[in-house]
């Protein structure tokens, strides 16, 4: 009695999660579809346009240039580089533990624009900001230094009556 009754409860709560699950895939699928129409294209170019691109993908399409880098914010270039337009591929080469950048655009120029920017953005970040106690120990060294006034305090007594 007692295990039909719990059996029956865990029915009805898997029962609701999958209805949960199947209201939230519904709901994804229309924003991907609403974000497809925004964009102008149909929702298999726009999952194309989504899906990582492989190396095999960019040869077979043209011409392909490559770039070695070592450390690199890879998210972030990765961010510069889709919204320039440019398809890469980023793999690591086993024998010198470099990263090996292959990627491919409609034209030259716009790669170059692209790179430019990516790195622009990223060789700020490297420089080194003056911590805050070093500032705090330059600002004590000024006022150590700074001429000194002398205060005289005076106390005034009052005649009381």
């Amino acid at each position: 009695m007692i295990n039909e009754e719990v059996s029956r409860q865990v029915i009805a709560m898997v029962e609701r999660g999958n209805i949960r699950t199947a209201k939230m895939v519904i709901d994804l699928m229309k924003k991907m579809l609403n974000m497809a129409a925004k964009k102008g294209k149909s929702l298999k170019e726009f999952i194309e346009e989504k899906k990582p691109t492989t190396v095999k993908d960019l040869v077979k399409k043209g011409k392909v240039e490559t770039l070695e880098l070592n450390d690199l914010d890879f998210k972030g270039l990765k961010r510069e580089l889709n919204k320039n337009g440019v398809k890469f591929s980023i793999k690591k080469d086993l024998t010198t533990g470099n990263n090996i950048i292959f990627f491919q655009a409609k034209d030259e120029k716009v790669m170059e624009q692209a790179f430019k920017e990516a790195v622009e953005k990223f060789a700020g970040k490297n420089k080194k900001r003056e911590s805050v106690m070093g500032k705090l120990n330059h600002f004590k060294e000024k006022v150590k230094n700074a001429p000194k006034k002398d205060k005289i305090k005076e106390k005034l007594n009052e005649q009381s009556l």
